[in-house]
């Protein structure tokens, strides 16, 4: 397994990423490709790697990063909702520098990443549906009151506009933190089906799909201590690491919602080909 060291992970999340959009025969757009984008293979040999998407929109940068998941990150997919593919697309890495025209939507970056996928790596998907196991974003308390970390957004999600560059970087969006000892999210302004996408990092080979019922947008803040994500709720209970709150016990104390086990529809993104790219 790699092993990826992410200091801080800014997820913007304005870009809302369907599997439909993987179709093989939805042509490339030059409305959404990268003005430039650099690949070269990292023969670093190191374990880590680092990707982030640039501030404003303005492009997407990746150090040693594996194919698979960056294929994973254009998509917004979990590890286990990828299938097929060669062997090299988890050993060979790659250096990505991919830099946005000027006045480009910053809410196109994944948009653009996935039409470079499949220009400079031919990358060729498609999605299936299958029924799964999966967790259940929902009210905690019977009398539906939300925890002292949730409340109802007054932020303005429309993003700014000016003459000389158009749309810019709405002020609502995730950031979210994480380290071997500590995790924490801030979400202004999101839907429950957005933190419930997040909420759904943090957990093992499980989707977290929105079930509250809840609609309008939230603010939340959310701390917890990462454990043994694998073990779940129906393991854990509401017991608690020795620094602190799993993510479980933090999601029903901090935000008055619970993840329960359930079955629901997921979506899985199947690689059908894909080529090495050819060096620039």
């Amino acid at each position: 397994m790699h092993r990826i060291t992410m200091v801080t992970i800014l997820t913007a999340l304005l870009v809302v990423s369907t599997l439909t959009m993987a179709q093989t025969s939805i042509p490339l757009n030059k409305e959404f490709a990268f003005e430039v984008a650099s690949v070269k293979p990292n023969v670093s040999g190191s374990g880590a790697s680092r990707s982030s998407t640039l501030p404003g929109g303005r492009g997407f940068a990746a150090t040693n990063i594996p194919l698979r998941l960056l294929i994973q990150s254009a998509y917004r997919l979990k590890t286990f909702q990828l299938t097929g593919g060669p062997a090299w697309i988890d050993s060979q890495r790659y250096d990505i520098n991919a830099r946005a025209a000027e006045g480009a939507p910053p809410n196109q970056v994944l948009a653009m990443l996935r039409a470079m996928l499949a220009d400079r790596f031919k990358l060729v998907v498609h999605a299936e549906t299958k029924e799964q196991p999966i967790y259940a974003l929902v009210l905690a308390r019977a009398d539906g009151r939300l925890g002292p970390q949730m409340k109802p957004s007054t932020v303005d999600c429309t993003p700014p506009t000016t003459p000389e560059r158009g749309p810019q970087t709405s002020a609502c969006g995730t950031n979210t933190s994480v380290s071997n000892n500590s995790g924490t999210l801030k979400g202004t302004g999101r839907l429950l089906a957005d933190i419930a996408e997040t909420l759904g990092n943090f957990v093992a080979d499980r989707m977290v799909i929105d079930r509250t019922g809840l609609t309008g947008r939230f603010d939340i803040e959310l701390k917890w201590t990462p454990d043994n994500l694998a073990a779940g709720p129906a393991a854990t209970g509401t017991a608690t690491v020795p620094d602190g709150a799993s993510v479980f016990t933090a999601i029903q104390e901090q935000l008055g919602l619970k993840l329960e086990p359930q079955r629901g529809a997921v979506e899985f993104l199947v690689i059908d080909s894909i080529e090495q790219p050819t060096p620039d």
